[in-house]
């Protein structure tokens, strides 16, 4: 459906970018932000990716996936700090993408955290959740990391999922959406598999 360019503009995705520096099993170099991301890109749209492509690609595999929901609870009129509760979206995807870990990272792959969330998605607080998951993660030396967070209106505020993908990173003469999962980059929406192509790109102003 065609809403014209109000409704582009309603379900306009963006995507921050960078590269994970481990400098311990404990954390990750990723305080100074200017380093960590090295694009940012506006995309028309997230484009549908069927189950049988990513299971057709065979320097592709989904290490991880996990879905989290943000939380604030006020302690109310006591104001007991030890009572308010804060939970974080990236985080909580994060930790729960660790409890479902399957197979092993060879140290030739590229690992790529997938953060997918609403308008409301913070950068910071998904670089935190990318610590995590270095920290948690069997991965060796070798391994290249990189993220993307992608903000999408139609994903629920307070809501972000994250799919860890472990790739040759080679598009290898593939297009569209095949060669964007072959480079590492897949978002659970929806019970279903997400991307961004290349050619969906938005035009600068």
């Amino acid at each position: 459906l065609d809403e014209g360019g109000v409704g582009l503009a309603k379900r306009t995705a963006v995507r921050v970018s960078g590269a994970v520096k481990p400098s311990s099993k404990e954390g990750t170099e990723l305080t100074d932000m200017a380093k960590c991301i090295d694009n940012l890109t506006r995309y028309e749209r997230l484009r549908p990716v069927e189950e049988s492509t990513v299971g057709s690609l065979d320097d592709v595999a989904v290490i991880c996936k996990g879905d989290g929901k943000e939380l604030y609870q006020d302690p109310g009129s006591n104001n007991r700090v030890e009572d308010k509760v804060v939970k974080l979206a990236p985080l909580e995807a994060a930790a729960s993408a660790l409890t479902s870990v399957t197979g092993s990272i060879s140290e030739d792959k590229t690992v790529v955290f997938n953060f997918l969330g609403g308008d409301d998605l913070i950068i910071g607080e998904v670089t935190e959740a990318c610590k995590m998951l270095v920290g948690n993660l069997e991965m060796g030396s070798k391994n290249k990391i990189r993220f993307n967070s992608v903000s999408f209106t139609d994903v629920p505020a307070g809501t972000c999922s994250v799919t860890v993908v472990a790739t040759g990173a080679s598009a290898g003469g593939k297009e569209g959406t095949e060669a964007s999962v072959a480079r590492g980059e897949l978002y659970s929406l929806g019970g279903g598999w997400a991307t961004v192509c290349e050619g969906d790109a938005a035009a600068e102003d």
